[in-house]
């Protein structure tokens, strides 16, 4: 079995070597449950397996190389929390998804809140 750490997948699915297959649901996850994976991965929890296909070289188009057949609702919103937005079919149509998740070191854990003033 192959791991990749966050980084890796997140930058696989922005290079699209990581595509989501028609036949998968839409983006249908909430703010809310996005920014519990972000705690739960800040606190050492388990979030399950990522299960990809190899797509055989001669189905290959462009640099697609995996297709996600289970976990494409937390493989986008890892992106979503690393780059703060994925396009992503939502609503029948491509959109892009953005949520304001944000760690308050005060409290130990994120929130989900526009940045205040001076904040970026």
């Amino acid at each position: 079995m192959t791991e990749y750490r966050i980084p890796e997948l997140v930058k696989m699915v922005e290079s699209r070597e990581i595509d989501i297959p028609e036949f998968q649901r839409e983006f249908v996850w909430s703010s809310n449950q996005v920014r519990d994976l972000a705690e739960s991965i800040y606190r050492g929890y388990p979030i399950g397996l990522l299960v990809f296909y190899e797509i055989p070289s001669e189905l290959r188009s462009q640099n697609k190389h995996y297709w996600v057949l289970d976990g494409q609702q937390r493989l986008l919103s890892l992106v979503v929390i690393m780059k703060g937005q994925i396009k992503a079919i939502r609503g029948g149509q491509e959109a892009v998804v953005r949520f304001d998740i944000w760690f308050d070191p005060v409290n130990d854990k994120f929130e989900l809140r526009r940045p205040g003033a001076g904040e970026n």
